[in-house]
């Protein structure tokens, strides 16, 4: 399927055009049957269009530096990935059991890896 012809399937009607969020202003209700003011019908209007569009007031994801990722797993190795997320989520807010899960799988392979790499004494 070509990008006009899956353009015009999202479309009500060929001949109309796509507003600049992509939601047609006459399918929200007239403000007589919503009970709305019209500037309160516009207000909803305008933060519908913003949030679907990619707002933007959006949040910037938070980066974690390696010390703190290494913190966190260090935890969830010695205790559970619950019990990690617990003790971290007043430090951490936005932490969350998959990123626990990935960091100490991480933090367990670089362990790993380093001492693998490090001589063995062979001669004790």
């Amino acid at each position: 399927m070509s990008g006009k012809s899956l353009l015009n399937f999202f479309m009500k009607s060929k001949d109309q055009q796509p507003t600049s969020a992509n939601i047609p202003v006459q399918s929200f209700p007239s403000p007589t049957l919503s009970g709305l003011s019209r500037a309160q019908l516009d207000n909803v209007t305008d933060s519908l269009a913003v949030s679907v569009s990619g707002a933007p007031g959006k949040q910037k994801r938070r980066n974690y530096t390696p010390k703190e990722k290494a913190l966190v797993a260090r935890y969830a190795t010695s205790h559970s990935h619950a019990e990690a997320l617990i003790h971290f989520k007043s430090q951490f807010p936005k932490l969350n059991f998959g990123m626990v899960s990935r960091w100490k799988r991480e933090y367990i392979a670089h362990a790993g890896s380093s001492l693998s790499s490090t001589p063995v004494d062979s001669h004790r």
